[in-house]
C-alpha cells in the first residue's frame, strides 16, 4: 500500500492537496500540514515474519504487524477517521500532526 500526496488546482480556485492510496483518490486536505507524505512499507525482520513500517515524510514513526493495522496508523496521522485504540500511540501520533 503507497500512500501520495500530490498538490493540485481546482479551477478558478486555491491549491488543494489530494491524498491517494495507491493511486486512488481518498482524501482532499486543503491545508498542507495535514496533507504529509506518509508511507507505509513491508519489511522482513531476520529470521521472523514481515511487519509494516509507517514512515512520516521519511521517518519511521510505528510498525504493525498487519497491513490493516497499519492502514489505521496512516490514516489517523492523516486527519482521516480511524480507529487506533493504543492511547499511548495517540499520544504520540496526535504529537506528529501538530
Amino acid at each position: 500500500m503507497e500512500v501520495t500526496v500530490t498538490r493540485v488546482k481546482k479551477y478558478n480556485a486555491a491549491w488543494n492537496n489530494v491524498v491517494s492510496v495507491d493511486g486512488v483518490p481518498v482524501a482532499i486536505a486543503k491545508s498542507a500540514h495535514r496533507a504529509v507524505e506518509v508511507t507505509v512499507t513491508r519489511v522482513k525482520k531476520y529470521n521472523a515474519a514481515w511487519n509494516n513500517v509507517v514512515s512520516v515524510d521519511g521517518v519511521p514513526v510505528a510498525i504493525a504487524k498487519s497491513a490493516h493495522r497499519a492502514g489505521q496508523i496512516a490514516a489517523y496521522i492523516q486527519g482521516l477517521p480511524a480507529e487506533v485504540n493504543d492511547l499511548w500511540l495517540k499520544r504520540e501520533l496526535n504529537k506528529i500532526q501538530k
